[in-house]
C-alpha cells in the first residue's frame, strides 16, 4: 500500500498557507488525490519527514484530473 501524507503549500501569488492532502511522494514528483487545493506553478511546498526535517520543493508543473480516479500530478525541484 503507498504511503501518503501531507504536505504545506505555500502560494506564490498571495503567501497564503494551504494543507495538500493525501500526497504520495517519489523524487520529483507528487501524486495527490486532493484536487481541490489549488496548487500552481512557483507555490512552495514544505514536506517534513519523520526524522523533523523539513524539505523545500518548487512547484514546476501541476496536471489535475478528474477521470474516474480523481488526482493531481505535481512536478517539483528541491530548493536546498
Amino acid at each position: 500500500m503507498i504511503k501518503r501524507e501531507n504536505v504545506k503549500v505555500v502560494t506564490a501569488k498571495t503567501n497564503e498557507e494551504l494543507t495538500l492532502t493525501q500526497c504520495s511522494f517519489q523524487p520529483n514528483f507528487i501524486s495527490s488525490k486532493d484536487i481541490k487545493t489549488p496548487v500552481e506553478k512557483g507555490d512552495l511546498i514544505y514536506r517534513t519527514l519523520p526524522s523533523g526535517i523539513v524539505e523545500k520543493y518548487l512547484v514546476k508543473t501541476v496536471d489535475t484530473f478528474t477521470n474516474v480516479l480523481p488526482h493531481c500530478e505535481i512536478k517539483l525541484e528541491k530548493i536546498d
